[in-house]
């Protein structure tokens, strides 16, 4: 309702308002993506890393085994 008398009295706030709300989301969008692609490279980076120790443990033989 604000925003309304604004704009009848100037017609710039609600598209300025509106721009602001536009570049926040826009921006969250932008860090959420950008957290959620970090944590599917270390996601994958540790799979691997995993995969790799269990086979890398697997072919050597043990002291216990002498």
């Amino acid at each position: 309702m604000k925003d309304d008398a604004i704009s009848k009295r100037t017609g710039t706030a609600p598209s300025f308002w509106r721009c602001i709300g536009r570049e926040l989301r826009d921006g969250l969008y932008e860090a959420a993506f950008e957290i959620a692609w970090r944590a599917a490279l270390l996601a994958v980076g540790t799979a691997t890393l995993m995969v790799f120790w269990a086979w890398a443990s697997s072919r050597r033989p043990r002291l216990s085994s002498y």
